[in-house]
């Protein structure tokens, strides 16, 4: 069986090691970001101090530092658990030689790697988690009292959340090494994730168009005092806010096929007005 490299066994780095890396990554991997190299200088200052504490050799912190000069491009927080996993394999290449984990090997791995992490990275936190947070905001803006405090409370839940996920991710890689990337990729793990937060999305979504999308029709069937309005007597009493889900579902469907927001934004209001102009709405 081929040996998984893990940094677990091994006990040169500490947790206070890997926090610092995170740290540095955290607030730092898009400093002096470039169309060149992307995040190389970031990856490369997150991970410096651990490269001194292995390499003793002036030789080998130079050549380790050059290697992680190369090209590097990724999300920053669900795909830190790289930078765990590099550091892991850094520290099994100290302890027992470039026959057991090659310069090559690492910077294979990194090049490989940071493409899914990043395309999973941005899926889930960029699609989804960010969308809710901002929500939360809207509703608490709207709703509270609060004002221009539901952006501050938004923010917050985003750095916090990034926070913690990315402190989590960065442990993940370095205690499971390369077989870490599998526990994400494998197993249905990260479409269940996908899935359970594409869901509470949904619901989030289907509050925030009940509470805030606001369209009835003044259409009445019938003449006279016995007229009987489609709004109120029908539509209210069987399907509540039916109008404004209709009118998110479309806005959602010219999204599909590929129409800028503006577009649909200039659709929205002459159909609208339309409607107002012949009294449907």
């Amino acid at each position: 069986m081929k040996k998984e490299i893990t940094a677990t066994t091994s006990g040169v780095l500490t947790k206070r090691d890997i926090m610092w890396s995170w740290f540095k990554m955290y607030l730092l991997q898009f400093q002096c970001c470039n169309y060149e190299r992307f995040h190389n200088l970031g990856f490369t200052n997150a991970i410096t101090h651990i490269l001194a504490k292995l390499y003793k050799d002036k030789k080998e912190l130079s050549e380790a530092m050059t290697r992680h000069m190369e090209f590097y491009n990724n999300e920053p927080y669900l795909g830190i658990v790289l930078l765990g996993i590099i550091i892991a394999m850094e520290e099994e290449r100290a302890i027992k030689g470039n026959e057991v984990v090659p310069a090559e090997a690492i910077s294979s791995i990194k090049a490989g790697l940071m493409g899914p992490l990043a395309g999973i990275g941005d899926t889930v936190n960029q699609g989804i988690i960010y969308t809710l947070f901002l929500a939360i905001g809207v509703s608490l803006t709207l709703d509270s009292g609060l004002g221009a405090w539901g952006a501050l409370v938004s923010a917050i839940l985003m750095v916090g959340g990034m926070a913690v996920e990315s402190i989590f991710m960065i442990n993940l890689g370095y205690k499971f090494g390369r077989s870490a990337v599998n526990k994400i990729l494998d197993g249905g793990f990260m479409n269940t994730i996908i899935s359970a937060a594409g869901i509470v999305g949904c619901c989030v979504m289907g509050a925030l168009t009940a509470s805030y999308v606001n369209l009835s029709t003044t259409i009445s069937i019938g003449t006279g005092e016995g007229a009987i309005s489609l709004q109120t007597t029908l539509l209210d009493a069987l399907v509540p806010k039916l109008l404004p889900l209709l009118c998110v579902l479309g806005c959602y469907k010219l999204f599909k096929k590929k129409l800028s927001p503006l577009v649909v934004m200039f659709i929205l209001m002459a159909t609208v007005g339309l409607l107002a102009i012949i009294k449907v709405v």
